[in-house]
């Protein structure tokens, strides 16, 4: 009779840990959520607002100097082009200038020495 009032002694402390054991179940027995739970945003601040919206418009600015950047490159090369073929020309009349001229002294020397 000795395992009686031992059993009637712990029968409140059984109660509450089936107590604790059934609030406890629906904690134990639910699947997880995601390996990472949602993280809410912080809330923006007006400066990071501010900066973003600067650092956008330097993209715009930035992409739009580049594109009058190759805008003058491609006329810097045309116009490279340009004096070259002018240049030859002028090569080529400076040419026909000196053929010219020797043949002018060549007459001259001929026609004096005769």
């Amino acid at each position: 009779m000795a395992w009686l009032t031992t059993a009637i002694r712990l029968a409140p402390h059984a109660l509450k840990l089936g107590e604790i054991a059934v609030s406890a179940l629906p904690h134990l027995t639910h699947r997880k959520r995601a390996v990472m739970p949602e993280i809410p945003e912080p809330p923006m601040l007006p400066e990071i607002i501010e900066l973003q919206s600067a650092a956008t418009q330097n993209a715009k600015d930035i992409r739009k100097i580049a594109e009058d950047l190759k805008d003058a490159l491609i006329a810097i090369e045309n116009g490279g082009r340009t004096m070259e073929s002018r240049f030859r020309r002028l090569e080529l009349v400076s040419y026909a200038a000196l053929g010219l001229s020797v043949l002018a002294i060549a007459l001259t020397l001929a026609l004096w020495l005769r």
